[in-house]
């Protein structure tokens, strides 16, 4: 993983080059006005990503965004562009008066988008090359007033994450001296949603039980169907009361707060493979970062544990991070 810094993200994200441009439903043929539009991540986001030294790729992949602009009174749309990371500087002409402007990152094209309302029925798959989309989506809108002829001062709009992120941050081997340590295979998220409808709501539970395909993800190194979003290789080994500092970062869309996400550990101790499972019963919500620290202390399960059933010790400590003060719980099993 490469470290990122922070300033060079957000002057990736503002840089824009137009590719492509439709007009639809314009509110006014008479005088018009010209509006140049830039983007940035809410102040919080960019702080919780510095909790982390390493960031992962898929936070800084900016490869389009879309704005559109809305007349305020009409809700219809006004004019719709397209545009590239790379160049610096993005303007569209629009006829005047208060506009409502949204900026969609990394989205799937909004052809469908004819007014306001439209945006809701938009869906983002958390897949490398699902919906049109190559990166993590992310949108922000605001409301300004767009006078004639002059260009106006740029209006910057402020996005946030769609996905949530969690983040393993460390694992404990805490299991009985005789077995001399373990060896972290892989990390991954089971019960979680890969599709999330803009105006709200979640669908396509994936990794149910820790399965896919009706194979357990990671055993013997097959992930099945998993996405990368969601597995991390990790292949690490642990001495006894040794930890392993190292953070892998997965993503996925919030949950519904019926069936909680869960984090999945497979291990590999005295040639056996074992899994734990961490349920993420605090609830995970667009643009939310979930912290999980474990402490392995016995020998867990040969298959992905369902339910509350769990063989063997596991302790969590997970902490939500809304980019507000965090909140924390510990679990043990």
């Amino acid at each position: 993983m490469k470290v990122i810094s922070v300033l060079a993200i957000m002057l990736a994200i503002v840089g824009c080059r137009a590719t492509q441009e439709n007009c639809h439903g314009l509110s006014d043929a008479g005088e018009t006005g010209i509006v140049s539009l830039g983007v940035k991540f809410e102040k919080g986001h960019t702080r919780s990503m510095t909790d982390y030294t390493e960031v992962q790729k898929e936070e800084t992949m900016i490869h389009k965004v879309c704005f559109m602009v809305f007349d305020s009174e009409t809700g219809l749309l006004n004019s719709l562009k397209v545009v590239a990371g790379g160049e610096k500087g993005c303007s569209m002409s629009v006829p005047v008066g208060e506009k409502v402007i949204y900026a969609i990152v990394n989205g799937p094209y909004p052809g469908s988008v004819r007014k306001i309302s439209d945006i809701d029925d938009l869906e983002d798959m958390l897949s490398e090359e699902g919906m049109g989309t190559v990166g993590l989506t992310a949108i922000g809108k605001t409301v300004c007033m767009v006078g004639p002829g002059t260009v106006n001062d740029e209006k910057t709009i402020v996005v946030r994450w769609l996905a949530s992120r969690v983040v393993l941050s460390g694992v404990t081997c805490n299991i009985p001296q005789q077995h001399g340590g373990m060896t972290i295979d892989c990390v991954f998220l089971g019960n979680v949603n890969t599709k999330q409808r803009f105006g709200g709501g979640v669908s396509c539970l994936v990794n149910e039980n820790g399965l896919s395909g009706g194979k357990p993800v990671g055993k013997d190194g097959v992930t099945g169907d998993c996405s990368s979003y969601l597995y991390r290789k990790v292949d690490y080994q642990v001495n006894v009361g040794d930890t392993m500092t190292d953070k892998y970062h997965m993503y996925c869309q919030p949950d519904d707060g019926k069936i909680p996400t869960c984090l999945y550990l497979l291990v590999t101790i005295s040639g056996v493979q074992y899994y734990y499972r961490v349920p993420l019963t605090g609830g995970l919500k667009p643009n939310m970062t979930c912290s999980v620290e474990l402490k392995i202390t016995n020998l867990g399960s040969t298959t992905p544990p369902d339910g509350d059933a769990q063989k063997g010790e596991i302790q969590a400590v997970v902490s939500f991070d809304d980019w507000q003060p965090g909140n924390y719980y510990v679990e043990e099993f």
